[in-house]
């Protein structure tokens, strides 16, 4: 007859290079730093996002005002010109240059 599993276990145990409570402590340890790697990992992943969509929105908004500075630039140059302030003192101001006769006509 073959002899059972049980009986062939060996009682002796190797000795533990470390006691219990070492092993514990650095199994918790481990954990604890574990715990805390992850969520500093989810932390930035926010951060991260957050700042992805933050970027976007500003780069939106700089692209916006850099269209408006194109366009105000271009009014700036009509607006330096001799004819275009002539033009609003004659029409706004009621403005003429000597020796012109201005006729009003109501």
């Amino acid at each position: 007859m073959r002899p059972r599993y049980s009986e062939n276990i060996k009682t002796e145990r190797r000795p533990s290079s470390l006691p219990f409570v070492a092993r514990f402590f650095i199994g918790v340890l481990t954990i604890l730093v574990l715990f805390f790697c992850v969520t500093s990992f989810f932390s930035q992943k926010n951060d991260f996002d957050r700042l992805s969509r933050e970027n976007e929105r500003l780069s939106r908004e700089r692209d916006r005002l850099y269209q408006k500075y194109e366009s105000l630039q271009g009014l700036d140059e009509i607006a330096g010109s001799r004819e275009y302030v002539e033009r609003l003192a004659r029409d706004y101001l009621g403005m003429a240059l000597p020796g012109e006769v201005i006729f009003v006509v109501d």
